[in-house]
């Protein structure tokens, strides 16, 4: 295949890609289910195991806030792997051993 004809192919595909993810900041703000509280059962809290000075922990937890979603946090020392992230019960919830984790009914994610 011609590399020009390849790399035209390739940036029309992420052009359409990008055209149809397109949305605003002010779109997503001024949407009605934003700002609503969710309906939760007190049982079924949404837990979030978390490291307090990650950058992937805290775009969950400014989701889950500004959703106005109650959930649980559950910290994971990501500094000390082996009682952390590395460790069996960790282990046992997330196998890659990524933070955060967030656990949902009966979903870990």
């Amino acid at each position: 295949m011609n590399t020009a004809l390849h790399s035209r192919q390739l940036f029309q595909s992420i052009w359409q890609t990008h055209r149809v993810l397109k949305i605003s900041a002010q779109q997503i703000y001024n949407s009605t289910s934003l700002h609503k509280p969710v309906e939760t059962n007190e049982d079924k809290k949404p837990i979030l195991y978390s490291y307090w000075h990650s950058s992937c922990s805290w775009r969950v937890r400014t989701a889950l806030n500004w959703k106005n979603i109650p959930y649980e946090t559950r910290a994971v020392n990501i500094l000390k792997p082996e009682s952390g992230h590395h460790s069996a019960e960790y282990l046992a919830i997330n196998p890659t051993a990524h933070v955060p984790t967030l656990y949902i009914g009966e979903c870990f994610m």
